[in-house]
């Protein structure tokens, strides 16, 4: 679990992004907004992104900050996005008994949590728990974060694996798996016994199993 502190003191703990560095949607959007687009929001007041200082020309580059409310993207916009972001939906989970059990018994489950319960009383089907596990030398970045170690990694959800596969963009953190098995065996650290049990299946059962994350 990482805990963070808020601009008003508050302690929260964080839930989005790869290691779990943003407590809410809107914070998670305002980053990518900053960081991936270099637009200014009021969480991230800067116009010019994540351009250092000695990056004058990024810095004095023309931008749009003299918009609504002196930002590019102002409340109005960024209550939208949360919006429309908190109102996706999310992928059907196949109707495989087998799969599901091999998912359980092999450990998977532990932080690939089939479902988490939603504000409004429901549950969303995301397979995470949405918090931190070290998963091993072989998984750590070497962008260091405060608070956080190298190998430790917001656990992924699984809903939208078989979009991911689709795609051929690849699976983990960096994309270097291009298959659901090759993901799993990435694995480490506090994952080590699932992997072991992964690999102690019957081929049947191991390729069930793979089947039925690739489903997700």
């Amino acid at each position: 679990m990482r805990w963070l502190t808020l601009p008003d003191g508050t302690r929260t703990t964080g839930r989005f992004g790869w290691k779990a560095a943003q407590p809410t949607l809107a914070s998670q959007s305002s980053e990518a907004f900053f960081l991936d687009m270099g637009l200014s929001t009021p969480l991230h007041p800067e116009p010019w992104g994540d351009c250092t200082e000695a990056q004058t020309a990024c810095r004095n580059a023309p931008h749009g900050r003299e918009g609504e409310d002196g930002f590019e993207i102002p409340d109005s916009l960024l209550s939208r996005v949360v919006a429309y972001v908190a109102a996706l939906g999310v992928p059907g989970t196949p109707q495989d008994a087998s799969g599901a059990r091999l998912f359980a018994s092999t450990g998977c489950a532990r932080c690939h949590q089939p479902a988490l319960p939603t504000a409004d009383g429901g549950t969303a089907r995301l397979f995470t728990d949405l918090l931190l596990h070290d998963l091993g030398p072989g998984l750590a970045d070497t962008l260091p974060e405060p608070g956080v170690r190298p190998a430790q990694w917001r656990t992924a959800p699984l809903a939208g694996t078989k979009d991911a596969l689709a795609r051929a963009t690849g699976l983990l953190h960096d994309g270097r798996a291009r298959t659901v098995e090759a993901a799993v065996l990435w694995h480490d650290g506090e994952a080590a016994t699932a992997v072991r049990r992964f690999r102690a299946l019957p081929d049947r059962q191991k390729a069930a199993l793979v089947a039925y994350v690739s489903q997700l």
